[in-house]
């Protein structure tokens, strides 16, 4: 991560299996409650699996910002690198595992996330049918306009 991961940044950056981040100036955060944005539940146990559950509800619920030595201490990112080695690091990272092994690799990965991949499946289904109601209350669309104002200054046009 060469920057700032908010919201789904820092979601697809909990599917990674190991996570490098720019050591100075960036922040990140789970922010969608804060604005009024439900976590789908499938996102939640992914979040809970890369980080453990408490990490996970708390960021998750609370959206509180955090700068690159907090996100290590929180076991969101694994290590951390000068901007302009984080690439290396990473693309070092994944040619650790050698080419006649990424069968296994796979193997392994897919036998360590197998409680969490069941979970998901069977908590998306029923919990996302109910997603599209949460975006359109009345609270919602207050909580939209009210970050808008804070991020834009200025009247929402919607």
């Amino acid at each position: 991560m060469d920057g700032h991961a908010f919201a789904g940044g820092l979601v697809t950056a909990a599917a990674c299996d190991r996570r490098v981040a720019v050591d100075v100036g960036a922040r990140f955060a789970l922010n969608e409650v804060s604005i009024s944005i439900p976590m789908p539940a499938a996102y939640v146990r992914m979040m809970a699996y890369a980080w453990g559950e408490k990490v996970a509800a708390q960021l998750s619920l609370f959206g509180d910002q955090f700068d690159p030595d907090r996100a290590v201490q929180l076991g969101v990112v694994d290590e951390l690198a000068p901007a302009d080695q984080v690439l290396e690091r990473a693309v070092a990272i994944a040619e650790a595992v050698p080419d006649d092994c990424l069968e296994h690799y796979a193997f392994t990965k897919r036998a360590a996330q197998a409680a969490a991949l069941r979970d998901i499946a069977d908590l998306a289904d029923p919990l996302d049918e109910e997603l599209p109601t949460w975006f359109t209350s009345p609270d919602a669309q207050h909580a939209h306009r009210r970050y808008w104002r804070q991020l834009k200054g200025s009247e929402p046009t919607f």
